[in-house]
C-alpha cells in the first residue's frame, strides 16, 4: 500500500470514528404533521401533548371559549373541558395554568392566586387547595404560577410549581439582589387535605447574584420520571439536577454560545433596546424532559445582528438560529443539532412516543390556528 493510500485510509478511519457516534444520536427527519386547532384564540404557552391509551392529543387553553381543548391527532376531532364550574373559586383568564395528568385529574392554577383546583374532564371540581404557608425565609408576599420554562408538573403526591415574589420590582439593585436570592421552583405536598410546602429549590447561579442582569427572570426546570428536577438558566452553560438533598452539576454548553454582556439597568423601560439586546444575545431558551426515552433537550438560540443586511429592517426573534442539545439521563451531552430558522421555529419542541415534534414555518398563507410540525426520529 503506497503512502497516499495509507493516509487516505487513516483519514477515513478517523472520520468514521468521529462521525458515527454523532450520527447514532442524530435527530432524523421522519415526516411533517399538519394540525388545525379549534380556534386561533389560544394561549401558545399552554400547547402540550398527552397520551390516552394508544391515542395522542395536543392540548391547549382556548381563551375564546374558556375551555381546555384536546385535539385528537389521529381523527382531528376536538374535545372540550369546560372551566366555568371553577368560577366560584376563580374565573379562568389568560395566564391560567394547568397540568393534565389523566381524564380524572387535571390540576388548575389561576394567575396571581394561591388556589389550586383538581377537576375531571367534565369540569367538575373534585378538590381545591389553598396554600397558606410562608415561603422559606418568612416570605409571605408571593403568588403561585407556572411558565413555559417551568411548567406545572405532578409526581407521586407532589405538585411542582413556581413561586413568584410580589414585593419586588426588578429595576433597582436592592430589589434585584432580593429577587435572585430567592429560588423559584416550589414543590407542594398535596397528598392530604391541605397543601404543604416541601421545598423551594433551584438556586440562581452566582453570575445572577453579582449585581448584573441579563433580561432573564424565569429559571428553567423540568421534572423527570423519578421526580427529580433539572434546572437550567438563560446565560449559564451548566445544568443542575436536584435529587433529594444532592445536586449534580454538568456542563451542557452549546458550541455557538457566547456570553452576552450584562443588560444596562437604565434601559429597563427602553423596549426597542430590549428587543435588540435579546436578538443579539445568545440564550438558552428552555430545558425539556422526554419521558418516552429518558432524555433531556436543551434549546439554545444563537445571537444575530439586530439590523437586517439591507439596513432597512430589523430582525425578529424567529430569525435566530437555534439548536437542540440532547442529554442522556446521566447528563452526558450526546448531540447538538442545529436548525435553520428559515425552515423551523423554536416555538414548540414536544416529545411524543414516535419521536420529537419541532414546529415549522408554513410557506403558504394560513390561519393562526394552523400549525405545522416536523417529526424527528431518535431510535437507533
Amino acid at each position: 500500500m503506497n503512502t497516499i493510500a495509507i493516509k487516505l485510509f487513516t483519514l477515513t478511519a478517523v472520520l468514521q470514528m468521529s462521525l458515527c457516534p454523532q450520527d447514532k444520536e442524530r435527530l432524523r427527519f421522519s415526516r411533517d404533521i399538519a394540525v388545525t386547532l379549534s380556534t386561533s384564540k389560544y394561549d401558545p404557552s399552554s400547547l402540550g401533548y398527552i397520551q390516552r391509551g394508544n391515542t395522542g392529543f395536543l392540548h391547549y387553553f382556548n381563551t375564546a371559549d374558556t375551555t381546555i381543548d384536546l385535539l385528537n391527532l389521529a381523527s382531528g376531532a376536538t374535545e372540550k373541558i369546560p372551566l366555568s364550574k371553577m368560577d366560584s373559586l376563580h374565573p379562568a383568564t389568560m395566564n391560567f395554568f394547568y397540568c393534565y395528568l389523566n381524564p380524572d385529574s387535571i390540576f388548575c392554577l389561576f394567575k396571581k392566586s394561591k388556589t389550586i383546583c383538581l377537576i375531571d374532564e367534565s369540569g367538575e371540581v373534585k378538590c381545591a387547595w389553598r396554600v397558606k404557608q410562608e415561603l422559606p425565609g418568612g416570605i409571605s408576599n408571593y403568588a403561585l404560577a407556572a411558565y413555559w420554562t417551568m411548567p406545572m408538573k405532578y409526581h407521586s403526591g407532589k405538585l411542582y410549581l413556581m413561586a413568584i415574589r410580589t414585593d419586588i420590582v426588578i429595576n433597582n439593585l436592592p430589589d434585584i439582589r432580593k429577587y435572585f436570592e430567592t429560588p423559584q421552583s416550589l414543590t407542594l405536598d398535596i397528598s392530604g387535605e391541605e397543601a404543604g410546602i416541601v421545598s423551594l429549590t433551584g438556586d440562581w447561579p452566582g453570575l445572577y447574584r453579582s449585581d448584573r442582569v441579563y433580561q432573564d427572570v424565569h429559571a428553567q426546570r423540568c421534572v423527570n420520571k423519578n421526580g427529580e428536577m433539572l434546572f437550567a438558566f438563560a446565560v449559564d452553560d451548566q445544568v443542575y439536577l436536584y435529587s433529594g438533598k444532592q445536586t449534580q452539576t454538568a456542563n451542557a454548553k452549546s458550541s455557538s454560545f457566547v456570553m452576552p454582556p450584562a443588560f444596562p439597568l437604565d434601559s429597563a423601560y427602553n423596549f426597542n433596546y430590549i428587543d435588540k439586546y435579546l436578538i443579539e444575545s445568545c440564550r438558552y431558551r428552555s430545558i425539556i424532559y422526554d419521558p418516552y426515552r429518558d432524555l433531556y433537550y436543551r434549546i439554545a438560540e444563537k445571537g444575530i445582528p439586530y439590523e437586517s443586511p439591507d439596513g432597512m429592517t430589523v430582525r425578529q426573534q424567529d430569525d435566530k438560529p437555534f439548536s437542540i442539545l440532547v442529554l442522556d439521563k446521566d447528563l452526558n451531552l450526546l448531540r447538538e443539532q442545529p436548525f435553520d430558522p428559515a425552515e423551523y421555529l423554536v416555538h414548540y419542541i414536544i416529545p411524543i412516543p414516535e419521536g420529537l415534534l419541532v414546529s415549522k414555518r408554513i410557506r403558504k398563507k394560513h390561519e393562526k390556528n394552523e400549525l405545522l410540525f416536523s417529526l424527528f426520529d431518535l431510535s437507533e
